[in-house]
């Protein structure tokens, strides 16, 4: 028998529209661990090229799947790869009128999942070195989206080791835009 409970207030709905798999993965992993009931992770493009905040509003607009109210709490995440900085920043400033969070991570999300392990800098780091020093702390070969590693990277609250190990890059401007950066740890 299940027990009346007045006055509860629901929880706030909270969606994750990502750029790729890794990223999908990663969300649905972090809402199954931490219980996140009321979130959703929707992916609205691969590895490709286009305004992430216009696919995102498209897709709110065109869905009932997603509805939207004062509660509502949306964020795009994406890799910049090699995207126009103006661009990023245009699109960053546009989101933040709309009440649209940007989690962002310079040079790929992998810099946010070795977080996880370590504390990062600005340094930058291709693509290749970050996933080679991933394979290092999860003992094994790093695969993108790999659903058991990604759960094995946010075990153990390393989430919250992640957040303090991106304390020094997690501000995205124009002047750190170029750096090795990410603001995901600040949206959590």
């Amino acid at each position: 028998m299940s027990r009346y409970r007045r006055n509860l207030k629901p929880k706030p709905k909270i969606y994750f529209f990502v750029e790729g798999e890794t990223e999908s993965v990663f969300f649905k992993a972090l809402k199954k661990e931490f219980r996140l009931t009321s979130s959703h992770t929707i992916k609205i493009l691969n590895n490709g090229s286009g305004n992430l905040l216009e696919k995102t509003l498209k897709q709110l607009k065109e869905s009932s799947k997603y509805p939207v109210d004062s509660q509502t709490k949306i964020f795009i995440i994406f890799d910049r790869d090699n995207d126009n900085k103006n661009k990023c920043l245009k699109m960053i400033k546009d989101a933040s009128k709309k009440g649209i969070k940007i989690g962002l991570s310079n040079i790929s999300f992998e810099v946010w999942l070795l977080a996880h392990y370590k504390y990062m800098n600005q340094s930058m780091q291709n693509e290749k070195n970050l996933e080679n020093e991933l394979s290092k702390q999860l003992g094994s070969k790093y695969k993108k989206a790999d659903p058991e590693q990604i759960k094995s990277i946010i075990s153990d609250n390393k989430v919250c080791d992640a957040i303090k190990n991106t304390d020094s890059i997690n501000k995205i401007n124009e002047y750190t835009i170029d750096e090795q950066c990410t603001n995901i740890g600040m949206l959590l």
